[in-house]
């Protein structure tokens, strides 16, 4: 079974039409075997039932496709697994689970998975990279907080956690604590800071897996954690901490910060030191827009875009603070995306198959200790007249949508 990957739009990857957000987390249960956990909202899908006395169920499938690369056309494996919900009262609860499938150990691959609610035919879609050439990589590893399974690394208990392991079972381990705050991007036609990820740990100590493949954690309440076997390794697990509501924004220095994007540099200075940001930032919007009605509209948009910054372009750092994060907020998502195993090109715009947009954006993925999804926009001056006639479209208290 094949595709033609040359003329594939990923511009699903970070689409907010679905009605259904699934999140779904790769872990290597053994040697020969993987697994795909999963999680999903009960309130994303439609409840129904055949009678009066019958219980109200959901219905829905993941479908996971192998590729032998996210730049080949060929699929190694592929499955479709139905998921019944049953539901009396339709109360609102995460649904977890986890579907096995074959893969040894020594591989890498790309996975596709796609998840349909069949009551309303309404389909999600993500795409991945399975890596299990090392037992010291993220996907070795699972984490668990308050009992459930977490599909991602973002920590907001203040207990201890549970991380599973089962392919390092007994083995020693190391956890280095970093509390660092990182620089948001830089505009698109500014110079890329030097690249280094040289960081001064805050605190570090040793922990070993028991016979089960299982530790517990504590964690500080700041910054973020990276777990590996030893100093001299390069890859490992990072846990993170941020807003307890995270990838929502919902505090009030939450809401401020976003908007160093479109601000002057006294205007941030006052939103970040008023004694009520909430209230600034409201003031804020409403001097721009000049309207209730206009201010609420651009308020949702640009934290809508702000929380799916957060959503698909978290690293070691916040989303928003990302490259593609800090593009996705200020021109919206790109109507097509050529994505390979190394970079990503954005294209927004008119034009035939695309190939001669209007504006497009080329973003390398780097290779971090802390996150597999760190990718640096290729900057150029050429973008600078583009980047302020959208900040002034901001300003002026509109929406900004690039080749719209």
């Amino acid at each position: 079974m094949s595709f033609d990957n040359a003329t594939r739009n990923y511009s699903y990857l970070y689409n907010r039409q679905s009605i259904i957000a699934p999140e779904f987390k790769i872990y290597h249960a053994n040697s020969d075997t993987s697994e795909i956990i999963f999680k999903i909202k009960s309130a994303d899908l439609i409840y129904s039932r055949t009678s009066q006395d019958a219980s109200y169920q959901s219905k829905f499938t993941i479908h996971y496709a192998v590729y032998e690369s996210l730049d080949s056309k060929f699929i190694v494996d592929s499955i479709t697994k139905q998921i019944i919900d049953i539901n009396p009262t339709k109360e609102n609860k995460l649904i977890y689970g986890r579907i096995k499938f074959p893969f040894v150990e020594g591989q890498s691959a790309a996975i596709k998975i796609t998840t349909v609610d069949q009551h309303r035919n309404q389909e999600h879609k993500t795409l991945t990279i399975v890596d299990k050439k090392s037992t010291t990589g993220p996907q070795n590893f699972l984490p668990i907080e308050k009992g459930k399974n977490m599909t991602r690394p973002y920590v907001t208990s203040s207990d201890s956690i549970e991380l599973r392991s089962k392919r390092n079972k007994g083995k020693k381990y190391i956890l280095t604590w970093f509390d660092h705050r990182f620089e948001i991007a830089r505009p698109p036609f500014a110079n890329n800071r030097p690249s280094s990820f040289y960081l001064e740990p805050s605190d570090s100590y040793s922990f070993s897996f028991d016979s089960k493949g299982r530790a517990k954690l504590l964690l500080p309440q700041n910054g973020f954690a990276f777990i590996l076997k030893d100093t001299t390794e390069e890859r490992g697990f990072s846990l993170f901490r941020f807003d307890k509501n995270y990838p929502k924004v919902s505090n009030a220095t939450g809401l401020a910060e976003p908007l160093r994007y479109i601000c002057s540099n006294d205007e941030y200075s006052s939103l970040m030191e008023s004694e009520n940001q909430k209230l600034a930032v409201e003031q804020f919007w409403l001097e721009k827009c000049k309207s209730k009605d206009r201010a609420r509209e651009i308020i949702q948009e640009y934290y809508t875009r702000v929380n799916e910054a957060n959503n698909y372009f978290t690293s070691y750092m916040e989303g928003w603070k990302t490259d593609r994060g800090m593009i996705s907020i200020i021109y919206g998502k790109p109507i097509n995306i050529e994505k390979r195993s190394n970079y990503e090109i954005w294209k927004y715009g008119q034009g035939a198959n695309y190939q001669s947009p209007s504006l497009s954006f080329t973003f390398y993925k780097q290779e971090t200790p802390f996150s597999q999804n760190d990718f640096k926009l290729k900057r150029d001056f050429v973008f600078k007249p583009g980047w302020y006639r959208a900040l002034d479209i901001w300003r002026a208290g509109r929406i900004y949508k690039a080749g719209a």
